[in-house]
């Protein structure tokens, strides 16, 4: 089953600076609880894992020119930002999949940019639904 997100998920809501046609993009986190500390890790390591995937397979159309930052404002708030050369690329999806999966499986993140597509509240327990994820295509990456 494909993931079925509205219009209104999949739109993108960042901060946007432009220096020398390079841009970054801000993007902010609520968790539903505090992170601990391996927990901060975690997240941390998904994103710059994340990069590397789209960097170094060129499988997604790579326009990164930095690994993201990642801050910790509290506990349970985090902001990450992309640097890239452009805003396209089928690398969203694959964002977009590896967040769900730390949101069902470590700590459930309440609003990605204001937005709760992740939040694992939002998709009823014990029963099939039209929101779960179909992560089968993108865990092979050859």
């Amino acid at each position: 089953m494909k993931p079925k997100y509205t219009l209104n998920d999949l739109t993108v809501r960042h901060h946007q600076t432009t220096e020398k046609d390079n841009m970054a993009y801000t993007h902010k986190v609520l968790f539903n609880r505090p992170l601990s500390l391996r927990e901060q890790q975690q997240f941390t390591r998904l994103l710059i894992s994340f990069y590397d995937v789209v960097h170094f397979s060129q499988r997604f159309g790579n326009g990164f020119l930095a690994e993201p930052s990642i801050t910790f404002m509290t506990q349970n708030q985090a902001s990450y930002t992309f640097y890239r050369e452009n805003m396209g690329g089928d690398w969203k999806e694959l964002l977009f999949a590896m967040l769900a999966t730390f949101s069902t499986e470590v700590v459930g993140i309440a609003q990605h940019d204001g937005n709760p597509v992740f939040d694992p509240t939002r998709i009823p327990k014990n029963s099939p639904s039209e929101n779960a994820l179909d992560l089968s295509r993108l865990t092979k990456i050859n």
